[in-house]
């Protein structure tokens, strides 16, 4: 291997060098790429399509860029699907805590941020964050805050990984599958509580003053398979790609 040393112009001349040959134009490659990506996810997500965890994310990304709104995102899934499947165009600010064991306190920094900024939040989080965090739902009382919660019963993201262990073990001590709503502890705090089940109850929801608790049902099984859909779906439209 060729090894480059020395300050950084100088890393940077001889790393240009050897790349010399390379081919030009990656950027508008990458771009073409990004927009044909950018079309299948439109095709999946929007319009009539059922509300799907990935739409989730991507329509609380969507309205925090039309409110001038603070996105929260929780950690596992939230943050994976907005990445992945966002249309935001334009600066959007963004905030998130990976917390104790990734979901502690989620609730308490969304509460803090909505105090620190003065400005409406959008919080996108699942359902065992939710349950870490319950005593901290007091703490948005008064707040412009819309608390989004997936409740797919569990922690989805542990379907995603190759665990050597069967289904029943899984369900038990990786997802820690729960039977739990969120409707009873919103109203123990005076907040209040919006179950949806179609992209326009969400969209309205989140438009709505808040604070307020959107819980969005879902299950991992169909979440799993969806993002399969997705991922079929763009290695499909490859075909388009400059490089393929």
């Amino acid at each position: 291997p060729r090894v480059a040393c020395g300050d950084v112009a100088g890393f940077v001349a001889a790393v240009g060098a050897l790349v010399e040959g390379a081919r030009h134009g990656w950027v508008d490659d990458w771009a073409a790429a990004d927009r044909l990506t950018a079309e299948v996810l439109g095709g999946l997500l929007d319009g009539t399509t059922p509300l799907t965890e990935p739409a989730v994310g991507r329509m609380a990304a969507r309205v925090a860029g039309q409110r001038g709104a603070v996105l929260f995102l929780g950690n596992s899934m939230p943050v994976r699907d907005v990445d992945a499947c966002a249309d935001t165009v334009g600066v959007l600010p963004v905030f998130g805590n990976r917390g104790a064991s990734g979901i502690d306190g989620n609730v308490a920094t969304i509460a803090g941020i909505a105090m620190g900024t003065g400005r409406p939040v959008i919080g996108l989080v699942g359902d065992q964050t939710l349950l870490h965090d319950l005593n901290s739902l007091p703490m948005l009382r008064g707040l412009p805050v819309a608390l989004v919660v997936v409740n797919n019963g569990g922690g989805g993201i542990f379907r995603f990984l190759p665990l050597a262990t069967d289904d029943r073990a899984r369900s038990r001590y990786w997802e820690a599958a729960h039977g739990f709503d969120f409707r009873a502890a919103a109203t123990q705090f005076g907040l209040r509580h919006v179950e949806v089940s179609g992209r326009g109850d969400l969209e309205e929801a989140l438009g709505s003053a808040g604070p307020v608790v959107i819980e969005c049902r879902g299950e991992i099984g169909a979440n799993v398979a969806f993002h399969g859909t997705i991922a079929e779906a763009v290695r499909g439209a490859r075909a388009g790609w400059p490089w393929a």
